[in-house]
């Protein structure tokens, strides 16, 4: 997570510094959640949004379908992929401190 943070401050820093028609474009990608607990739900979308560059715009919580604005050309698949590896270390956490 915080490798991350890190990178994503970079590219946000580069944006501004030396803006280009790739690190300008902006999209919304939407990611369907696996998850059925609104608290791995919540904690993921949270943790999402603390990455520079991305801002969760809405959340379905009847379809676990999340929108996320991401700034920069990014592959929707490879994207989506990040998303659901970071829901499951979120879930893995949340069933370890339960135990």
């Amino acid at each position: 997570m915080i490798r991350s943070i890190i990178a994503a401050s970079w590219d946000v820093m580069r944006c501004v510094l030396a803006p280009n028609e790739q690190r300008r474009h902006a999209e919304i990608i939407r990611v369907h959640l696996k998850s059925t607990s609104s608290l791995v739900r919540a904690i993921t979308a949270n943790t999402i949004s603390l990455t520079p560059g991305t801002v969760i715009v809405s959340i379905d919580t009847e379809t676990a379908d999340m929108e996320i604005h991401v700034l920069g050309k990014t592959d929707s698949a490879e994207f989506q992929n990040a998303i659901h590896a970071h829901e499951d270390r979120v879930a893995s956490f949340i069933v370890e401190k339960k135990k």
